[in-house]
């Protein structure tokens, strides 16, 4: 009976993880997150008082802007 090895993926079993990211344990890695989190929450507040401020179409604009690059991860292929 021919039994398959379970599937490692093209890296030998590292194929989940990605090479370029440091590990999670890295301190370089977690001192930059408060940054990007800082920068997000500006980001968001700006456009939505823009949007706030000039109504009309930039809702549903604003709306898009922000769920587009969380629907672009979920899409395979879709970012290099």
């Amino acid at each position: 009976m021919n039994v398959e090895p379970p599937d490692e993926g093209p890296a030998g079993g590292t194929a989940r993880r990605d090479p370029r990211r440091p590990p999670t344990g890295d301190p370089a890695a977690t001192g930059r997150r408060p940054g990007w989190l800082l920068l997000a929450a500006f980001t968001l507040a700006f456009a939505a008082f823009e949007a706030a401020k000039h109504q009309g179409w930039t809702l549903p604009a604003a709306a898009v802007g922000a769920a587009l690059p969380l629907l672009l991860t979920r899409v395979p292929g879709a970012l290099p």
